[in-house]
């Protein structure tokens, strides 16, 4: 058994990757360590308040992502809307303004037109889903090719 932070998971290259918990974010180590090829399965979600004191959250909006890395860049899709344990630890360090970002995401909708996720470079807010400084979830198909469960399409 493993115990430690899933902020800082896997140590090395995997081919597929999947969070059982929600996150406002992909964490560093869940998109550069994952291999050619390989995938992650992502809830993202926007925590609610604990029902208890010092009590675990859950999400209040939720959907999960897959992600795939191709040659040229992170494929993704919207797969369905989901409810988790949101996350605790570094896993769920993000600002207000990224967690109001996510929040205004998932009530405008259109999660279903996801088609790429953009890592730690700029993109154009008006083809994104959603849209952060570090990474965004882009309505552009990587490549020029969409990506479908049977596989990409042009």
């Amino acid at each position: 058994m493993v115990v430690g932070d899933a902020a800082d998971w896997p140590l090395e290259e995997a081919d597929c990757f999947y969070v059982n918990f929600a996150s406002m974010a992909p964490q560093d180590a869940w998109i550069e360590r994952l291999a050619p090829g390989g995938r992650l399965v992502m809830p993202l979600g926007v925590p609610s308040e604990p029902v208890r004191p010092n009590g675990p959250r859950f999400s209040r909006h939720g959907g999960i992502f897959v992600v795939r890395r191709q040659e040229g860049g992170f494929e993704a899709a919207y797969l369905c809307r989901a409810f988790f344990v949101f996350a605790e630890g570094g896993a769920q360090l993000i600002d207000m303004a990224e967690e109001e970002r996510l929040e205004e995401a998932f009530r405008r909708g259109g999660a279903e037109l996801v088609r790429s996720l953009v890592w730690k470079r700029p993109t154009d807010p008006a083809r994104c889903w959603l849209c952060t400084p570090r990474w965004s979830l882009s309505y552009e198909p990587i490549g020029g090719k969409e990506w479908k469960r049977g596989g990409p399409k042009r």
